[in-house]
């Protein structure tokens, strides 16, 4: 928790500065294009480093971290070629408005794939020094470039290029120290084959799932570039809204999630239950959020004015708005990854879609029936916390294996099933 705990201080610190050397549009052209690399990341993660955690065997454990970097590879290579087709279409058609930042969503995709990807592998082994380092490298080597270069040339391309610089430098450490490994991996067409198909949930049902759930994360930022005033600049004062809590956010879930990972995964298969450690964590997470969020959401426009300045009032104003969604995404959100362990692909279906439906209601609801982007966010907000409240319930519910079976001193077997639900 030390690395996070410092790369968060990091990250706050730098906001103080960068806040005042960049524009709002300028973070919200960066927001644009995280959203876009979000969107794409899920389609190209693919679930596949999933199986790092919870597959058992070692061989099947490496050949599910080989098809992850093939799939990120191919499916980010794809996306640079359509992209470059859009481009060329637009030449032919004399678009002028063609947006050059557009082919940084799959580099940043690529490179955050590669992070994500070998940080599971990390997880998996127990590794959390080097995943704490490589977190204060993503962070220090942005900050740094952001505020040297700020001072005397700021725009979005230097938040841009920073950005992009810092996710490349962690992806080529974590290489460097996972070389061995790397080196060992090999090509096996049967194995992915074989894999794809016993688990292919997760591309059919779990893959549409998480792409319709990260649309809705990011439907906030399409919308304001759509419908605000001020386009981008509304996109910006959201973003620092979002950083705002995503900060102490990241600094109090990161490492609690990767250990649940891995302790949850383990005690799931075999020890037959995970509750313990779910209730654990989440009760955790409830005691050191409750108090800051709070603050955050009664005092956030006047903390805004006070560490960024007043330009950015309005993006204080936005925080009050989605403060209760991070809190329950604070508490929830780590500890909905028993559903990936027990496997409830179509559940996660049905929840993420009915998450977007609501999601888009809720936002023209607010925009067009009562005029107000602000109303809009709020609705958002709502909506979102009230289905973190329903993943609550159903993780846990699937905390109990109901196919595990133990070995009782008798020698006789018996499966421990969960008849409180």
């Amino acid at each position: 928790m030390g690395g996070s705990l410092i790369s968060s201080v990091i990250s706050i610190l730098a906001s103080l500065v960068t806040a005042r050397l960049f524009e709002p549009a300028h973070f919200g052209i960066m927001a644009l294009i995280n959203a876009g690399s979000a969107i794409l990341g899920v389609i190209a993660f693919s679930h596949f480093p999933n199986l790092i955690i919870i597959e058992k065997e070692e061989q099947d454990v490496s050949n599910a971290l080989s098809l992850s970097l093939i799939t990120h590879f191919v499916v980010c290579f794809l996306a640079f070629m359509a992209i470059g087709g859009y481009h060329l279409i637009s030449l032919y058609l004399e678009v002028l408005d063609f947006q050059y930042w557009l082919y940084i969503i799959p580099l940043l995709t690529l490179l955050h794939g590669i992070v994500t990807i070998l940080l599971f592998w990390a997880n998996r082994n127990s590794l959390y020094k080097k995943i704490a380092f490589q977190r204060f490298l993503q962070v220090i080597i942005p900050t740094v470039l952001q505020i040297s270069i700020g001072f005397f040339y700021a725009s979005a391309s230097v938040i841009i290029v920073s950005q992009v610089i810092g996710i490349f430098c962690s992806s080529v450490l974590l290489i460097t120290m996972f070389k061995k490994k790397l080196s060992s991996l090999h090509f096996n067409r049967t194995a992915f084959r074989n894999m794809i198909k016993q688990n292919k949930a997760l591309i059919f049902v779990s893959l549409p799932g998480d792409v319709i759930n990260n649309f809705s994360n990011q439907l906030p930022v399409f919308f304001l570039k759509k419908f605000a005033l001020n386009g981008n600049a509304a996109v910006g004062y959201f973003n620092m809204s979002d950083r705002f809590f995503s900060l102490p956010v990241s600094f109090m879930t990161s490492s609690i999630s990767e250990v649940f990972r891995q302790k949850a995964s383990k005690q799931y298969h075999e020890e037959g239950s995970c509750r313990p450690i779910l209730v654990k964590t989440a009760l955790t997470l409830f005691s050191i959020s409750i108090v800051p969020f709070i603050i955050g959401m009664l005092f956030a426009p006047d903390i805004f004015v006070f560490g960024f300045g007043e330009k950015w009032r309005p993006a204080g104003d936005y925080a009050r708005l989605i403060g209760i969604l991070f809190f329950f995404r604070t508490v929830v959100s780590p500890i909905s990854y028993v559903v990936y362990i027990a496997r409830k692909f179509y559940t996660s279906l049905i929840l993420d879609s009915i998450l977007l439906l609501l999601s888009i209601a809720a936002v023209f609801i607010g925009i067009y029936a009562y005029k107000s982007v602000e109303l809009g966010i709020l609705f958002y907000s709502i909506t979102h916390s009230l289905l973190y409240l329903i993943t609550f319930y159903l993780s846990y519910k699937y905390a109990v294996n109901p196919s595990f079976v133990r070995v009782v001193p008798n020698n006789q077997e018996r499966t421990v099933l969960d008849n409180s639900f």
